[in-house]
């Protein structure tokens, strides 16, 4: 069974599931980030179009996040920590097939779809365990957390390239899987939030004799009116209810002890169609579902900048040291920027869904700006990165609390599955057309103008949110009024009568 958010969640075990989380994100997205360099080695080695290399990131990142809806599906099953371990030995079996590739297509099936829903599958019930785990600080916890995929950006673009040197891309594989296997060390720390079952065992002994009780003094009074006797009664009543309540507290809880098997499977039974109300609830909200829209464009931007990026950079006389570089800026300040969203969200006076949309449009204008001719200047792109990455980070940072914010805490783990398909989605189709623009151009300019604009396109369709939140609040006030107006009219006849 799945770990259920406590009301209280705490304890120091939670700080060593937040450092698990963060290394997780640093092996699987520090990996999965330098896509860009080894798609430099792959076009040398085997001569294919940019559209066709460019699908292995597409596939590799596009599964990473888009298989969210399978990770959900194996985490209601299982615990947390055994899908984290098959998402681990799933990853290292596709890297360690891939230096056998023959062509693009064996890439495609093991670096792209094996290791990348292996990356999903370790990656989810981390993510979305370190914030269960945290209730007071969730924003800043997850914040620090999602930091890790920006500081395996960091180190990990440079690794494989200095790999790649010295080991050609085959040699440089092998070592990365062996570095992907330290994902089983960190799975095996993800334990489920701890559920005091004696606590629940007692709120349930007390509903039932509470319940009960409430029907046997209501029995009780009937008789009493029957007797119309007021000393009696009142007699009757104190003595009944005491001698009943303990009664019924001694058969509550003789009763709970005898049925308690069949209250286990009518547990499993009522927690198995809470969880299917939970998911028509996400698939229900409109906000939700706008949210999932916006994520679908700002990843189609985004991962045209992961994957063409370094190669794009070459295009202005950059060496492709200075071009992995230029990428090692970028995941460099997501690293912080995730840290400041998830800091700043953590405030009660900031608007977590503003901060977010005003993320989205600058990210895209960062974006916008590699397309001009006067930012192709190493040190202008480098500056460039910088700033996109903070920004970017922001919205990482953000991305949990703000899916808190729309669906609650106990539809989160159902939430981000769907959240990661749309990024998977934007991920998948994004790195291909980019590639295609390429090879009919001859240049990722266009490609990066497309880039900026969906992402600036995404924070516009966020904006429906809050107008559409405006909305239903104005028609639900409205409804309110008809409601009140429409009793106090019901109670003006009736005094009239």
């Amino acid at each position: 069974m799945a770990p259920v958010a406590a009301s209280n969640p705490g304890g120091s075990w939670g700080y060593v599931v937040g450092v698990a989380a963060f290394m997780i994100q640093f092996v699987t997205f520090g990996i999965a980030a330098s896509i860009g360099v080894y798609n430099i080695a792959f076009l040398e080695h085997f001569q294919s179009s940019v559209a066709a290399t460019s699908m292995i990131g597409a596939f590799n990142i596009g599964l990473l996040l888009g298989g969210g809806p399978l990770a959900s599906f194996l985490m209601r099953k299982m615990s947390y920590r055994k899908v984290s371990f098959l998402g681990s030995l799933l990853s290292s079996i596709g890297l360690l097939f891939c230096p056998f590739a023959p062509n693009i297509i064996y890439l495609d099936v093991f670096y792209g779809v094996v290791t990348g829903v292996g990356f999903c599958l370790v990656y989810v019930p981390s993510h979305t365990l370190s914030g269960l785990y945290f209730d007071k600080h969730r924003s800043l916890a997850t914040g620090i957390v999602t930091s890790g995929s920006g500081l395996g950006g960091v180190v990990f673009p440079y690794v494989s390239h200095f790999l790649i040197t010295e080991y050609g891309w085959n040699g440089s594989l092998f070592i990365i899987a062996a570095v992907n296997m330290n994902n089983f060390v960190f799975s095996a720390l993800l334990l489920p939030v701890p559920v005091s079952k004696k606590t629940k065992d007692t709120a349930q002994t007390d509903e039932l004799v509470v319940m009960l009780t409430g029907t046997t003094n209501e029995r009780t009074a009937q008789i009493s009116n029957q007797n119309g006797d007021a000393e009696n009664k009142s007699i009757f009543e104190t003595e009944s209810a005491s001698n009943t309540n303990e009664n019924l507290r001694t058969s509550a809880e003789q009763y709970q002890r005898e049925t308690t098997k069949t209250n286990v499977s009518l547990s499993c039974n009522c927690i198995t169609a809470e969880k299917e109300m939970k998911n028509c609830y996400v698939l229900c909200n409109i906000i939700f579902l706008i949210y999932c829209i916006n994520n679908i464009f700002w990843n189609m931007g985004l991962s045209m900048v992961f994957v063409l990026g370094p190669g794009y950079f070459t295009e202005f006389g950059l060496s492709i040291e200075e071009s992995t570089i230029c990428l090692m800026c970028f995941n460099a300040t997501i690293t912080v920027g995730g840290i400041v969203g998830g800091g700043v969200g953590n405030l009660h006076c900031i608007n977590r869904m503003v901060l977010y949309i005003m993320a989205n449009f600058i990210t895209g204008v960062f974006i916008l700006m590699l397309a001009m001719p006067f930012v192709h200047t190493f040190g202008a792109i480098c500056l460039d990165m910088l700033g996109m990455g903070l920004v970017f980070g922001i919205i990482l940072g953000l991305l949990v609390v703000v899916t808190v914010d729309i669906l609650g805490v106990q539809s989160l783990g159902d939430g981000m599955g769907y959240l990661l398909l749309a990024n998977g989605i934007g991920n998948t189709v994004g790195p291909p057309i980019g590639g295609w623009i390429k090879d009919l151009t001859g240049s990722c300019m266009l490609a990066f103008y497309l880039a900026g604009t969906v992402t600036v396109v995404a924070g516009g369709v966020m904006l429906i949110a809050p107008v559409w939140e405006c909305f239903l609040s104005k028609t639900k006030h409205q409804v309110e009024e008809s409601r009140s107006e429409g009793l106090m009219e019901t109670t003006t006849v009736d005094v009239v009568v």
